[in-house]
């Protein structure tokens, strides 16, 4: 289950671009939004635990339980593509006997999905943990803190002048040493004064425009082509413009955009006064020596660094691994956006990644910070938010769910799958529609707006109630899910890509109405087990689902049909009396009996299993169908993205009722170590239900904590009654309680004192 400088983050600009859409409340009142061609089907808050000894069943035939096979027929409403892999032009995957298929493995990880939110599992496994970048550089929620982080500020720099500083960003050199990434600094010199004091930088900055107008003081520029390590070329010539908030802008009169400039870094040889750079040449002909530095092409950009030679008498600085991580985690998601285009001249995605081993090169760095080592291949650095993605996971955790039982686990102890795919083989002629080229980019879950719940009237450039992940008790939204698109036999909505070439490739998709035949073999599962294998696989009428490339753009829809289930039958495959036979399975008449029996032991756990939000949006998103206009990405002409609010909800979208979650309690005859759902949040008189006891007003009670329901919750037991009691604002010893030193703070069966106040329990004291 991985959104920023001008670009808003080069992950969101590429892969998550928003676009308008709107909910029809009735033909005459239509009304805009922002949204996009998929959207989040909520986690389900509790998840149901399955007992270890069901999942050690393997190798054996086991009386009472079901070993068999399920025979299914794949129909593509829409073109499909599974891909090969071929780059050039991406055609359908095919087996080592060169027949078309729809691999095993795909079938799996769509059934698995579907397994986990029908069969109410964890998806903790499925969920990446490690910190995401961002640049908040124009525009952004976290705009402030990032330019505080960095150190942005006015320096005094004489004669009444000022000048802007990244105070905290150092210059230097990376070297990889066997992949230890080692960083060495740069001589700092006296950059001026701000708030008298000092300010030392490692870097100098110089200005395009004072380079073009003084060209004789930059003789390196005149030894080289222009075109090499300039954006401007010779005789551009610039204007003064001030803006509605009194800054003067220098804009070029003819700008004479140099169409082969690309980031690049070249050693050199310099003259400095203070923090002015008099002269620049070729190595060894000025007094000091260090690197240039161009980043990448901006309009109305005209900044190239001179980064000093390596200060002999500072420590080298070993980048933490994990940083080195989550910069390659961050830079892999994003290369295909840094590689040279038609459009610009990138410089390759080489010049923003590390270095080869034994290589060193310049660097921007800001070591310390917040425990990180922050660096990057320009000022403006990528930074990682204080908290990791799994952070925003709020979901209980079992051991052992009906996913793992079925698909196997693997970790401190691993157990087999007990179900096996095989190939879905194309039955139908091949038959394909004309190549197209598509953008293949996934959205990534930097887009604080679309994958983290946020508050009402929350907008991307900020406000109290943006959520992002340095907001503590930030919470995911769900797991991403595409919408469908009506049957057709064409891609829909292909010009609507952010216009990067790099990020598209040529298609060549399946026409829909191809039918393919898959088999599932299982053994040894419970009826429920079987159940929720037969739903998953066929969910609910009028459902379908969506594999495959370009779901985005309409690709993938299809529809499980000709569900058939055999079990085999031990007696009649093993029995000696009643002689060999070559066929040891009988056909199960209905389904559906399995699948009832499933939902029966779901309701036998306290799970009301048609009335939780994750199984009704689940089968909203699995049969409504949107309008084509309604599901896209946006184009970038367009600049709604600039002041885009939160992603709309499936409910709001839809009109579809999703509702909270409810639990009633479980029957008397189920065992103790299952898990009890319960719904706080309704006073409903259920039956069974032991009753709740009625607490005095300003009286404190003694309570026991029992349960971390997320960062700012805990569940106390209190006179045999569970109660949730709101933590955020509590200190003990003088720390604030939060989702990290909960469990040291407030240890599980520790002895509190809570009081009833306003008809709520508060937080009084941890009792000795």
């Amino acid at each position: 289950m991985e959104y920023n400088d001008r670009r808003f983050d080069d992950d969101y600009r590429q892969n998550n671009n928003s676009f308008n859409n709107r909910r029809k409340s009735d033909k005459k009142n239509k009304t805009k939004y922002v949204g996009a061609p998929y959207n989040f089907i909520p986690f389900s808050k509790k998840t149901i635990k399955i007992k270890e000894e069901r999942m050690a069943v393997h190798d054996r035939i086991e009386n009472g339980l079901l070993t068999g096979v399920i025979d299914y027929t794949i129909e593509a409403q829409t073109p499909i593509l599974i891909s090969d892999g071929n780059k050039e032009k991406e055609d359908f995957t095919r087996d080592e006997l060169g027949r078309v298929v729809i691999p095993g493995s795909t079938m799996r990880g769509l059934i698995r999905n579907n397994v986990q939110v029908l069969g109410f599992s964890s998806f903790d496994d499925d969920i990446d943990d490690y910190n995401l970048m961002y640049r908040h550089v124009a525009s952004g929620a976290e705009k402030k803190q990032y330019s505080e982080m960095l150190g942005n500020k006015q320096i005094s720099v004489g004669n009444g002048k000022q000048m802007g500083v990244l105070a905290n960003v150092r210059g230097g050199y990376v070297k990889n040493n066997n992949g230890k990434y080692e960083i060495y600094p740069a001589i700092e010199h006296f950059a001026g004064n701000s708030d008298n004091k000092n300010v030392n930088m490692s870097y100098y900055v110089l200005n395009e425009r004072n380079i073009l107008e003084n060209i004789d003081k930059y003789p390196f520029f005149t030894k080289h082509e222009n075109n090499k390590y300039m954006q401007y070329k010779f005789g551009t010539v610039f204007h003064e413009e001030v803006d509605g908030s009194g800054k003067t802008h220098y804009k070029a009169d003819n700008w004479n955009k140099n169409e082969k400039y690309k980031p690049f870094y070249v050693e050199i040889s310099f003259e400095a006064s203070g923090n002015m750079v008099k002269k620049v040449d070729e190595p060894g002909i000025c007094s000091n020596s260090g690197f240039l530095v161009g980043t990448g092409i901006m309009n109305e950009k005209k900044a190239l660094y001179i980064i000093p030679q390596k200060d002999e008498k500072k420590k080298m600085i070993e980048i933490p691994q994990s940083d080195i991580k989550n910069f390659k985690i961050d830079f892999n998601g994003r290369k295909n956006t840094l590689k040279d285009s038609k459009r610009q001249n990138k410089g390759g995605e080489k010049i923003f990644d590390l270095p080869e081993n034994g290589d060193e090169r310049p660097v921007f760095f800001i070591n310390g910070l917040d425990n990180h080592t922050y660096f990057g291949f320009t000022p403006r650095l990528r930074m990682f938010y204080r908290h990791k993605i799994k952070d925003g996971y709020q979901v209980e955790k079992n051991d052992y769910d009906y996913a793992k039982s079925l698909f196997g686990t693997t970790g401190d102890k691993s157990y087999k799958s007990k179900v096996s795919f095989s190939d879905a083989l194309l039955e139908s002629d091949i038959a394909h529609i004309q190549a197209v080229k598509v953008i293949q980019g996934e959205p990534k879950p930097t887009s604080y707006m679309d994958y983290l719940k946020q508050g009402k009237g929350a907008k991307i450039n900020g406000n109290n109630n943006t959520v992002t992940y340095n907001t503590d008790d930030f919470e995911l939204r769900g797991q991403k899910q595409y919408w469908l698109h009506k049957q057709k036999n064409e891609l829909i909505n292909i010009k609507e890509g952010n216009g990067n070439e790099n990020v598209g490739s040529n298609i060549y998709p399946l026409k829909s109405g191809s039918k393919f035949c898959g088999k599932v073999r299982f053994q040894n599962l419970t009826n429920d087990e079987l159940g929720l294998l037969l739903w998953s696989i066929r969910l609910n009428e009028n459902s379908y689902m969506n594999v495959g490339k370009a779901k985005a753009y309409g690709g993938g829809v299809i529809k499980v049909k000709n569900i058939n289930c055999c079990l085999v039958n031990y007696e009649k495959a093993y029995n000696i009396n009643s002689g060999l036979t070559n066929n040891p399975f009988e056909r199960v008449d209905n389904i559906d009996q399995y699948i009832e029996e499933y939902k029966k032991a779901v309701k036998d756990k306290g799970i009301v299993i048609e009335k939780q939000p994750s199984v009704k949006a689940f089968f909203v998103m699995k049969s409504k169908f949107l309008d084509d206009d309604l599901i896209k990405y946006m184009s970038l002409e367009t600049k709604d993205y600039q002041n885009r609010k939160a992603l709309p909800t499936i409910e709001s979208l839809t009109g579809q009722e999703i509702g909270e979650e409810i639990y009633v309690s479980k029957k008397s005859n189920e065992t103790s170590d299952e898990v009890v759902f319960y719904d706080d949040s309704k006073q409903k008189n259920i039956k069974n239900e032991k009753k709740k006891v009625q607490f005095e007003e300003n009286k404190e009670y003694e309570a026991y904590v029992k349960k971390y329901k997320d960062g700012s919750n805990i569940q106390f037991s209190v006179n045999n009654q569970i109660v949730t009691v709101r933590t955020k604002k509590v200190e003990i010893d003088g720390q604030k309680v939060n989702k990290a030193n909960m469990p040291e703070l407030l240890p599980l069966d520790s002895k509190c004192i809570l009081r009833y106040e306003n008809k709520k329990m508060i937080f009084v004291s941890r009792s000795e």
